[in-house]
């Protein structure tokens, strides 16, 4: 026995701790604060917003364990989207939803994630059965669509944030939305082809964005500031959401640029004109 102890050799392995509370909870487990693991959510648009959105709340958990992370995005990442977008050169030309997919997957281990490069215009199913819904497409008509769409549909029951950009990004702002509560809808805020309601608006009186036009598109130019602004708003709400306290339901951080009057965050009711929710 002595002779076979003297002629053993002994390997030190190291291991690694991969288990998605180990990860996930780390920077928030002392706070008390639940996380997004096994919760299934998804995150319409995968641009300047959605990118910086989806990696923020995968690193609260979603896609972890049994739940999932559901990205769309029916475009692909150009050469002007690398000012502020969070994906790099090595993924141009490829489809937004798909290698934003990729990004998650090469930085946190074991997730769970869809993607689907199309429009979610023809994709209105995927709101349904999920536990929570990311507007970050920016637009006001598509959002308009998705705000319609989830309002109708006795199939969704998830909450709903919207996030976007005001202007040149004088101030960037989130709208949660559920609609078993009576709260101003995207609608409410403001209506396709309408100017935003005076008392929802939080650039009241302020000037005109400025545009710019590159490769024969136009486009409003902001600092890659604003995008994190954005994603930062929203990981706050979906933290409030997680533990159940979501007020105020309409919230707006302002840039330093902004000095002119200020709207307070605050809880709004339906509009008695929103042809959304604005029941009788």
């Amino acid at each position: 026995r002595q002779k076979i102890l003297s002629q053993s050799k002994i390997f030190l392995l190291s291991s690694f701790n991969y288990t998605p509370h180990h990860i996930f909870e780390r920077n928030i487990k002392k706070l008390e604060q639940p996380s997004l693991i096994d919760k299934k959510v998804l995150i319409i648009g995968c641009g300047a917003i959605g990118g910086y959105i989806a990696l923020a709340l995968a690193r609260l958990g979603a896609g972890a364990n049994n739940g999932k992370l559901i990205l769309i995005d029916n475009d692909k990442l150009s050469s002007l989207n690398l000012g502020r977008h969070v994906l790099g050169k090595n993924y141009l030309y490829q489809n937004k939803a798909n290698v934003l997919k990729k990004e998650i997957e090469n930085q946190l281990p074991n997730m769970n994630i869809e993607a689907y490069p199309s429009s979610i215009l023809n994709k209105m199913g995927l709101m349904a059965d999920v536990d929570l819904i990311i507007d970050a497409t920016a637009s006001s008509a598509v959002s308009q669509r998705i705000n319609e769409n989830y309002d109708q549909s006795e199939k969704i029951t998830a909450p709903i944030i919207h996030a976007w950009i005001r202007n040149n990004g004088e101030c960037v702002q989130s709208l949660f939305y559920d609609k078993m509560v009576a709260s101003a809808c995207r609608s409410c805020i403001n209506k396709n082809g309408h100017h935003i309601r005076a008392e929802y608006d939080a650039l009241e009186g302020g000037v005109e964005p400025i545009t710019a036009i590159r490769a024969c598109t136009d486009f409003t130019p902001y600092a890659v500031s604003s995008s994190m602004s954005t994603a930062s708003l929203v990981t706050d709400m979906v933290l409030d959401w997680l533990k159940g306290e979501v007020s105020p339901r309409y919230r707006t951080r302002y840039s330093e640029k902004w000095h002119g009057k200020k709207l307070q965050s605050a809880d709004f009711l339906p509009h008695e004109d929103c042809h959304v929710c604005a029941r009788p």
